[in-house]
């Protein structure tokens, strides 16, 4: 199978290449570090990926500056899961899979005000020069577990 809008076979399956492949293809605006984990989730949410080179993204993840694992989360469904989350200027990001197979479950969105990692050539944030917290304390994205009809 070749890669294509959905389908992407390139991703090594050991998770130190993962990990560079993901570094290798990031881009945007933000410190190194978180820019290289939304790159991941990106590549997650938006292809299919075969399953050992998911497994690897997933170790991959755990391995970013930052990036924490959480093991007996539930999505909004309320399937179990494990997550793999990073927080940068007071938002926390989570993308929370299936601890079995690796498949991505959802995402979550959670304001958080620990502070206490700070990215490579991030300047220093203080909660007196962030905005008011939103009205929501949370959101989440829940990924369908089929295609629909």
């Amino acid at each position: 199978m070749e890669d294509g809008p959905a389908y992407l076979t390139t991703v090594p399956t050991d998770p130190s290449a993962a990990k560079k492949w993901v570094y290798d293809r990031s881009r945007g605006g933000n410190p190194v570090d978180v820019q290289a984990f939304h790159t991941l989730g990106d590549t997650i949410r938006e292809h299919v990926i075969p399953g050992a080179s998911l497994a690897a993204l997933f170790r991959a993840a755990a391995e970013i500056p930052g990036v924490d694992l959480t093991e007996g989360v539930t999505d909004l469904e309320g399937r179990p899961g494990i997550a793999v989350g990073q927080t940068y200027n007071t938002i926390r990001w989570e993308l929370v899979f299936d601890a079995e197979t690796f498949a991505l479950l959802g995402e979550r969105t959670l304001r958080d005000l620990d502070a206490t990692w700070r990215p490579t050539g991030d300047k220093p944030t203080t909660p007196a020069d962030l905005p008011p917290p939103p009205r929501t304390a949370t959101s989440s994205t829940p990924t369908p577990t089929s295609p629909p009809p």
